[in-house]
């Protein structure tokens, strides 16, 4: 059951909510923990609804939330998808974006194998950086909320997060593009293989990084977890999206030393 405070949080209405009297606070709050809900209907409609009709929000206001919330909320659809289909839709969204970004093939590459190889490849002078893209949504630890989507966090939360790279291979490729997906944006860390290989190699805490997938596959696909608590060690590869190009061309050079 969603809280009154987490609506009020959610939708940015502490100013709409601070028109109520202490005795409308009280009696929407009771009924909202009795509420049972079923789609299309939730603690979001019934909140509104009674904000509208105690005329403590207007139409314009309730507008207004509206379309500050599309944008604060830019990528909460993500949170919906299947594990699998976010990495396919992070893996698109970015070629799609770049056109310097390719899909790779085996007439550019006659190793290439879409079952163990890499996502996309950058041309540098003679040679192609093979890039493997991964995506995490970023997700408030220890929440039980039985819906993934209640667990989804805004970049600038101050909760306890988690999130998982899964099915790293660095063995396939030179640089590794991972992106953490927020409710309202995206953030990018550009790391070579070797980073990757370096940083497993310098923590034996198996919440940082597990050196296996499964107990069948284990030392071939690697996890990467960050947490609130290691998010710092990966502060220098942070990279803005307009600097994405040079960041991994630097984590190229630094992969062939």
């Amino acid at each position: 059951m969603t809280t009154f405070e987490n609506v009020i949080e959610l939708l940015a209405i502490e100013e709409i909510v601070n028109k109520l009297s202490d005795m409308e606070k009280n009696d929407m709050m009771s009924k909202l923990r009795q509420l049972k809900n079923v789609y299309p209907f939730s603690d979001y409609e019934f909140v509104i609804s009674n904000l509208l009709w105690l005329d403590k929000m207007t139409l314009q206001e309730y507008e207004t939330m509206r379309s500050e919330y599309m944008d604060r909320n830019y990528y909460l659809h993500t949170f919906q998808m299947a594990w699998k289909s976010v990495g396919t839709w992070a893996e698109q969204l970015l070629i799609s974006w770049w056109h310097w970004l390719k899909k790779p093939s085996k007439k550019i590459d006659p190793h290439y194998s879409q079952q163990t190889s890499y996502d996309a490849y950058l041309e540098y002078n003679w040679w192609i950086i093979r890039v493997e893209i991964k995506a995490s949504r970023v997700t408030e630890s220890w929440n039980d909320e039985d819906i993934f989507i209640d667990k989804a966090l805004f970049s600038d939360t101050k909760k306890s997060f988690w999130m998982n790279f899964q099915q790293l291979k660095p063995q396939y490729c030179d640089v590794f593009i991972f992106v953490a997906i927020y409710r309202d944006k995206l953030k990018y860390w550009i790391l070579s293989s070797k980073d990757v290989r370096n940083y497993w190699s310098n923590t034996t805490d198996i919440w940082r990084f597990s050196p296996w997938q499964h107990s069948w596959n284990a030392w071939n696909e690697w996890q990467l977890h960050i947490r609130e608590y290691n998010i710092v060690d990966f502060d220098p590869y942070l990279t803005e999206p307009e600097n994405v190009k040079t960041a991994i061309i630097e984590a190229y050079k630094k992969q062939i030393q």
